[in-house]
């Protein structure tokens, strides 16, 4: 319902590139049914339009190729998440028919060309909630500007284009071929596509939609917590955790952690110089509240070696006495839990904790208000720098993907100071 259309604002100095033909590329979403009605749905079901779930066939599958334990770990894993990893977007392909410039795919929007022409496409999509993944086999694209804004010429295959985005790049076909421009969904339910060709009427092949891409705990902002199997480290290997300082640990007043017999064999004997004299604090910690971290069992924990760990004094662990019953410890609740200074686990061998991944990012602390709030469905608790990832369904593709740090403005920022405070929101 309603009525939609571009607005092109042309640049009042002069622009940094040459064109010879400019066109308007709008891309869209349009459903039949009342929007009320698809409203209405979601908030039913929020992934009432997903019809590509996971299956007892998909787990079958996973546990051929990945083994029982880590199949098993993910679909846990996700079992505790707010949403699936087929959940791509709210509204698929199953209700919507995407357009470009108003026209379906069978409508064949087509702009003319000579050989030999730049011409400059300005990507706009103006669509409620879906996201496209643009490209025109055969051809390279220029993107000159983003949102706007002039940036460096950056040379891509293709580009992934948000909501109320805009990109504007230049292509320059050589021959009299007709050439796709193909905006495929994200969640790969449908597409959008054009034509750019030496007159109208002609088409060229329309390449298949990419496989449907699988969501991971990385993409969710958990980071190399992705996968992690604890059952695995048995015989981890804190060999280099030298020097790694405790001392402000007092504030673990309170800690209750049951039963921790399942740690027997674990080898303390020869951790030289730990100091923790100021950990008698320790007995009675309670981790109940400690929200996100639910570390299941950690009973293959016995035999877990810490003779190598020098440095540190653990002089008087006496009061450590009664956190039995670690095993099954549960951290859901840890929310606003405060690391220290782990800086020295730089050097930590991981490298027997089968399934950990990368733990690129930082563990998060999270406000305490955030606990048990009934508005907060889930928190990112290891989230990872994505400025120079392409996207879930375009890593690895064999095309070259435009990222957001390849693009860089043109505009010289005349204050060369470096910021000198941050601002969290």
């Amino acid at each position: 319902a309603g009525v939609y259309g571009p607005i092109v604002i042309d640049s009042k100095e002069p622009e940094p590139f040459q064109y010879n033909r400019d066109y308007v590329v709008m891309l869209t979403d349009w459903t039949d049914e009342d929007p009320s009605r698809v409203m209405a749905k979601l908030k039913k079901q929020s992934d009432y339009y997903n019809h590509h779930k996971r299956t007892v066939g998909d787990f079958i599958d996973d546990v051929s190729k990945q083994g029982w334990s880590a199949a098993v770990a993910d679909r846990k894993m996700w079992a505790e998440m707010k949403m699936n990893p087929t959940d791509l977007a709210d509204v698929s392909g199953d209700t919507y028919t995407y357009l470009m410039n108003g026209q379906a795919p069978n409508g064949n929007w087509t702009g003319i060309f000579k050989p030999g022409e730049k011409l400059r496409l300005r990507f706009i999509n103006g669509s409620a909630m879906s996201y496209f993944d643009v490209r025109i086999p055969g051809l390279k694209m220029t993107v000159v500007a983003a949102d706007g804004q002039h940036v460096k010429p950056v040379s891509v295959d293709e580009f992934r284009i948000a909501v109320a985005e805009t990109y504007d790049v230049i292509v320059e076909p050589s021959s009299e071929e007709a050439y796709t421009i193909f905006a495929q969904s994200m969640d790969r339910t449908g597409y959008a596509r054009g034509t750019l060709a030496v007159r109208e009427g002609l088409k060229a092949q329309v390449p298949a939609i990419d496989p449907r891409p699988l969501l991971t705990m990385d993409d969710m902002g958990m980071g190399g917590m992705a996968g992690m199997d604890h059952g695995s480290m048995a015989g981890m290997d804190h060999s280099k955790m030298a020097g790694m300082d405790q001392s402000d640990m007092t504030g673990m007043t309170g800690m209750d952690s049951g039963d921790m017999t399942n740690m027997a064999g674990m080898d303390h004997s020869k951790m030289a110089g730990m100091d923790k004299d100021d950990m008698s604090n320790m007995a009675g910690m309670d981790h109940s509240k400690m929200a996100g971290m639910d570390k299941g069992d950690m009973s293959n924990m016995a035999g877990m070696d810490h003779s190598k760990m020098a440095g540190m004094d653990k002089g008087d662990m006496s009061n450590m006495a009664g956190m039995a019953g670690m095993a099954g410890m549960d951290h859901s609740k840890m929310a606003g839990m405060d690391k220290g200074d782990m800086s020295n686990m730089a050097s930590m061998d991981h490298s027997k904790m089968a399934g950990m991944g990368s733990m690129g990012g930082e563990m998060q602390t999270h406000p305490a208000s955030e606990t048990n709030n009934p508005l907060v469905d889930m928190q990112a608790m290891n989230p990872t720098p994505k400025l120079n990832d392409p996207g879930i369904g375009l890593r690895n593709n064999g095309r070259r993907v435009l990222t957001y740090s390849d693009l860089k403005s043109t505009f010289q920022d005349p204050d060369g100071r470096e910021p000198n405070r941050t601002i969290e929101l």
